[in-house]
């Protein structure tokens, strides 16, 4: 009926203005996203060499005022030329004697990407591994190396036994989001059909050491 068709054109009327005001929402929260991403990236830049602009350095003199970065530029030059992490000194080897800037930017990125192998004894004298798939037998257990990679705020881990890859996933953001939080102290299964369990705790730390050895 009329009657009908008009209540069925109100309730679409509703539904688009209501998808209208939810895309902009959308927007402005994307929008804010980006925005605070631009301003943290810029101060992650900043912070990691202390770099200061030279207008900058100009002012602070004409006021006879001590720039704080500047303590701190030389408090990180001293702590990586006493006590660098090995990405560190990987890079220093791998940048020594080149002079293409572009080409050392490239090292950085492919250096500054933080991975660590472990043999499965090791993560199980750690805490980490607390129980591995009992198919598998004990002599190959003796074999498995687990390497951790970080890539876009997680870590993929692959299991190999010597050159075999026997598995293979993804510890992601939302897995050490979870770990920091309600799973603190529970084990949480990984790869599927019961092949590994891990101590939440135990495996948190394990990724902050492998992301801090690995830091440039």
């Amino acid at each position: 009926s009329l009657e009908d068709r008009f209540e069925y054109s109100v309730y679409l009327k509703l539904v688009k203005k209501s998808i209208e005001e939810i895309t902009e929402v959308y927007e402005k929260y994307k929008g804010h996203v980006e925005k605070s991403y631009m301003t943290l990236n810029k101060i992650h830049k900043a912070t990691e060499t202390c770099e200061i602009p030279d207008e900058i350095k100009i002012v602070a003199e004409s006021k006879s005022e001590r720039l704080t970065f500047e303590k701190a530029k030389k408090k990180k030059l001293r702590q990586r030329r006493m006590n660098p992490t090995p990405a560190q000194r990987v890079l220093e080897q791998l940048q020594s004697g080149m002079t293409d800037a572009r080409q050392s930017e490239e090292l950085k990125d492919k250096v500054g990407m933080p991975s660590r192998s472990l043999m499965l004894r090791e993560l199980e004298s750690k805490g980490v591994v607390v129980h591995v798939h009992d198919k598998i037998q004990q002599d190959l257990q003796r074999k498995m190396c687990f390497t951790f990679q970080y890539k876009d705020e997680g870590f993929n881990v692959q299991v190999f036994i010597k050159t075999t890859l026997l598995k293979e996933f993804r510890i992601h953001r939302e897995h050490i989001v979870s770990m920091q939080a309600g799973h603190k102290v529970t084990d949480i299964e990984f790869g599927g059909e019961d092949f590994l369990r891990l101590n939440c705790f135990r495996l948190q730390r394990l990724l902050a050491w492998i992301y801090a050895e690995g830091a440039l």
